[in-house]
């Protein structure tokens, strides 16, 4: 291993550990390309409800967290620099979805949702409440199968039971079983204990 990997190595190493110094060169280098990429990417009617410096924590979340489990292997800063643009290119996607869905009303569940309510969108969220609960449903996401994580995607995009079976390839019903053991395991996900 030559001087500048080994050297690269330590610290990415020490990034992962959450070494403040190397936090802080982490944000100076990383900070102004990555927002300007997420800004590029994003609507003007995005930019009005969710900041490129809300992608930016958002990505440096997902980021920490994943790399504090293990999830990456890193072998140099150009590895670092392809897996932050692909972590912020993914989070400008699912905040596109998010604020679509919202628009839509396509997220409402309607066994128990007055339907009147749901068609009825929610100005009051803050910028900051929709990047929370953006990245809360990524990892929830993450947590699902490959199927149902890619059912999910779909009807965040809007997509009808009989489009989704389609492109699924199987049949709405099936579909909306899946639709019915996702909220049931979300919703125990996300049961706080007494």
């Amino acid at each position: 291993m030559s001087h500048d990997e080994s050297d690269s190595a330590e610290w990415l190493q020490r990034l992962v550990d959450g070494d403040e110094t190397v936090v802080a060169e982490f944000v100076t280098a990383f900070q102004p390309a990555l927002e300007r990429i997420a800004s590029d990417r994003m609507s003007p009617g995005l930019q009005r409800r969710i900041g490129a410096d809300d992608v930016f924590q958002s990505v440096c979340r997902t980021f920490f967290r994943r790399a504090h489990s293990g999830q990456f292997t890193l072998p140099d800063r150009e590895s670092l620099w392809r897996l932050l643009c692909a972590i912020t290119l993914n989070k400008v996607r699912l905040h596109a979805r998010f604020q679509s869905a919202r628009k839509r009303g396509s997220l409402r569940d309607a066994s128990d949702v007055n339907a009147e309510t749901a068609a009825t969108p929610d100005h009051s969220i803050s910028p900051e409440e929709a990047v929370a609960f953006a990245d809360e449903l990524a990892v929830l996401i993450e947590t699902l199968g490959e199927a149902e994580g890619r059912l999910i995607r779909l009807k965040m995009e809007g997509y009808s039971h009989a489009e989704i079976a389609e492109q699924l390839n199987c049949t709405e019903r099936t579909v909306g079983r899946l639709l019915v053991k996702i909220q049931q395991s979300l919703s125990r996900m996300m049961t706080v204990p007494d």
